[in-house]
């Protein structure tokens, strides 16, 4: 049973919250069902559910220690926060780190599904089995939405601990949302005077003027999910290789051979979205979408380029025929992924603030543990992100070009 969200907690008794953690998926394989059920009726993010963070355990868990802690009131599940544990650094300063299954390769907003009315108890609960039960240096939470409201309640819980723990918050940028209405004739109102230009090219008007054989399609049975993610990761990289940029799948460790397994298992359960315009079999541009939740989540766009088609303006027309077939399917909101986009604001996104919050074990040891591995992220992100990854290598010959470093990466916390 699913704790449903219209209770009350004075219908509750708070001190038979019920705690489990399993160190490996096997371990939960009965609950997977009821875990994504859990997932759904709590308002968790398809990052979350079991299939999804299985997977991103198989490609990026080596050397890292599993815990998925599952909350229960009765028979009701209230939370489920799947961590790993890491330790990091430069021996004897190594610092012993927890954060959410599937931080930081790639970021995602990771918004764990725990019920409001527990979220105070839920907290408290995880603080302390993995500060005193785990000897964790820092726990760090995140990147989560501003636009979670249980979060203040891990504030709360945090203090606590104040006496063992101090919790600091850090702003991670922004990530974007549309929220649908019921027709696209009401999402275009909002355009004001230039409404007119964005219907048409929701209508494909510019495609047509110069091919007559234009059309929009959905992909989304699992038998033509693999093959057409074949397609779809060409052209997303050749569009990116246009600009001297390596893609999404290039700049991340695995990061195709992980997205395929994704599509694999998210295809099967009925997830995968690819949203297409098509001239006649030519893809022209398509959208990369997981839907879960009464919610699509935008994962990466892909578009043909050159003189022929920028004309037609390709990446705001394949974003409306997106949003088009939410639109259709019934879906209210669109997760549109971390960062600014000045075109997702123009096509009516609203952006919320991401934070990570840092729990440190109070105490010599541990402050100069994480001071020792600040120096190390701070000389990482500015060394290496930002001038060899960002500047030097799209300059090098593509031989010599190659995804962040998973060692480096560690340290994004």
């Amino acid at each position: 049973m699913i704790a449903a969200e219209k209770c009350s907690a004075s219908e509750r008794d708070r001190t038979e919250l019920k705690v489990r953690i399993a160190v490996n998926f096997d371990d939960l394989a009965a609950f997977r069902t009821q875990w994504d059920e859990a997932t759904e009726a709590l308002g968790g993010t398809v990052y979350m559910t079991f299939d999804w963070t299985r997977t991103w355990w198989e490609h990026y868990g080596k050397g890292k220690a599993l815990r998925l802690y599952i909350f229960e009131s009765g028979d009701e599940v209230v939370g489920i926060v799947p961590v790993y544990l890491e330790s990091i650094g430069i021996w004897p300063l190594r610092m012993k780190i927890a954060r959410f299954l599937g931080a930081n390769i790639p970021p995602k907003v990771f918004d764990p599904p725990v019920h409001r009315d527990f979220a105070k108890a839920v907290f408290e609960k995880l603080v302390r089995s993995l500060l005193e039960g785990e000897s964790c240096d820092l726990l760090s939470f995140g990147p989560v939405s501003s636009e979670n409201p249980s979060w203040r309640q891990l504030l709360e819980a945090s203090r606590k601990w104040s006496s063992s723990a101090c919790t600091s918050r850090h702003v991670k940028g922004v990530h974007s949302v549309f929220y649908l209405p019921d027709s696209m004739e009401e999402f275009m109102i909002p355009f004001g005077k230039s409404r007119t230009k964005y219907r048409g090219r929701y209508e494909l008007r510019p495609i047509k003027k110069v091919h007559t054989d234009v059309l929009t399609d959905v992909v989304s049975e699992p038998s033509r999910l693999e093959a057409e993610f074949e397609r779809f990761s060409v052209q997303h990289a050749r569009q990116w290789q246009a600009e001297g940029k390596p893609g999404h799948f290039g700049d991340w460790p695995d990061g195709r051979t992980y997205n395929l397994a994704l599509v694999k298992t998210q295809g099967a359960l009925g997830r995968m979205r690819y949203t297409r315009i098509r001239v006649g079999e030519r893809v022209l541009a398509s959208e990369y979408v997981f839907a879960f939740g009464g919610c699509y989540y935008w994962e990466l766009p892909a578009r043909e380029t050159g003189n022929e088609f920028d004309d037609f303006r390709l990446g705001t027309t394949a974003a409306l025929t997106m949003i088009g077939t939410a639109i259709k399917e019934g879906i209210k909101r669109v997760e549109a992924g971390m960062g600014h986009y000045p075109y997702k604001l123009e096509l009516g996104a609203i952006e919320h603030g991401t934070v990570v919050f840092h729990i440190l074990k109070r105490g010599l040891p541990s402050r100069a543990r994480k001071w020792a591995c600040d120096i190390i992220k701070y000389s990482i992100a500015c060394g290496y992100r930002k001038m060899w990854f960002r500047r030097i290598q799209p300059r090098l010959p593509r031989s010599f070009r190659g995804h962040q470093w998973r060692s480096f990466l560690r340290f994004d916390y």
